[in-house]
């Protein structure tokens, strides 16, 4: 499996040629088991969706029951959404790693005769592989994460009797509490996902920009709904871009004093350590934007198929349009300070240390 980050520097595929079988094993049992919390983490959220539900539609207040209340009707719509965007991406995640493994035992045990087949069966498995490895983290994230959020909130919509141990609200909150954190935490999940994201940009920037310029042209054309889609995707991107020019302008600092003959090599050597600082810092709020983008183009490739999920879409579009927004605005007006802080307390543990 080429699903789960080990290094800055290798795939997880030159990985395993150099590691052997037992290495590989790990790998795929490491993201099977992420994408299998993604599905326990969502029958958790139905559970919990569900429970509400019942509960607000039987709980007179005002003359009315609570889901008639506008606050709780936008809480329970909200949880639909959630439920219906997760349930998306654990069918989209299993899709491909389901087919990237049958395909590796086809190649590895009834390989085709012909070449150009076998190339084409390898292609594909590339693909799955590709698109399962961007997708597990995104869903092991917020999945996880929105568990623990439902349930809550499903304890918050009972009241004072959700506390309780009679309806059973409080132990799907327990039972949510390990969700982001076996199998690899929330924390770790960012990391990975924004380190995918930078190096991909570093391997290959030119398919970046074609990606940028792609959700570019998107934005401003074809129908309501995908451009709004591509507006996500393209404010994902812009948020890559801030992190690179920063990365890329910490590592001209740092070089412009040396030989010109010397800045390609020096350009090209990260430290992972200290030059993705300002992308650590943010790795959540871009996995945020990742998640969001990668749940709108498949809400919206849903909808090419069947149009009578375009309600899902809007939906989710509407809660996720303002707060991709917002993160952004996060990721390109805060941090400095910190790191600042950081740097200085770094610079102050080193001299005592020297001492």
């Amino acid at each position: 499996s080429a699903t789960v980050a080990v290094s800055f520097e290798n795939s997880p595929a030159e990985l395993i040629g150099e590691r052997g079988d037992g290495f590989k094993h790990m790998l795929l049992l490491m993201n099977n088991a992420r994408v299998g919390v993604g599905f326990e983490s969502l029958g958790l959220c139905e559970a919990a969706r569900r429970m509400a539900t019942a509960y607000a539609a039987e709980r007179p207040s005002m003359g009315k029951t609570i889901d008639r209340h506008e606050m709780i009707a936008d809480y329970l719509e909200g949880m639909q959404t959630d439920c219906q965007a997760i349930r998306a991406m654990c069918m989209d995640a299993g899709w491909h790693e389901e087919m990237a493994q049958k395909l590796g035992l086809l190649i590895r045990y009834r390989p085709p005769g012909e070449a150009a087949e076998l190339k084409k069966l390898e292609k594909q498995l590339k693909r799955h592989q590709a698109s399962s490895r961007a997708i597990t983290p995104l869903l092991k994230f917020y999945a996880a994460e929105k568990a623990v959020d439902m349930a809550r909130l499903n304890i918050q919509i009972h009241g004072g009797v959700g506390y309780t141990k009679e309806y059973g609200a409080e132990k799907l909150l327990r039972d949510a509490m390990v969700m982001p954190i076996y199998e690899g935490t929330t924390q770790i999940q960012a990391l990975m996902a924004m380190k995918d994201a930078l190096v991909g940009v570093i391997k290959n920037p030119k398919r970046f920009v074609q990606t940028m310029a792609k959700a570019r042209m998107r934005s401003l054309r074809g129908n309501a709904l995908s451009r709004r889609v591509a507006r996500i995707r393209y404010t994902a991107c812009q948020a890559i871009q801030f992190l690179m020019t920063r990365l890329a302008s910490s590592k001209f600092n740092e070089v412009r004093h040396q030989p010109i003959t010397e800045w390609g090599a020096a350009m090209g050597d990260f430290d992972p350590k200290r030059d993705f600082a300002m992308a650590m810092l943010h790795a959540e709020r871009l996995t945020h934007l990742l998640t969001d983008a990668a749940i709108a183009e498949i809400l919206y490739k849903q909808v090419q198929a069947h149009p009578d999920r375009q309600d899902v879409l809007i939906r989710f579009l509407e809660k996720a349009e303002p707060r991709c927004r917002y993160r952004y605005d996060e990721i390109t007006t805060t941090g400095l300070r910190l790191l600042e802080k950081l740097n200085q307390e770094g610079a102050g543990s080193e001299a005592q240390a020297a001492k």
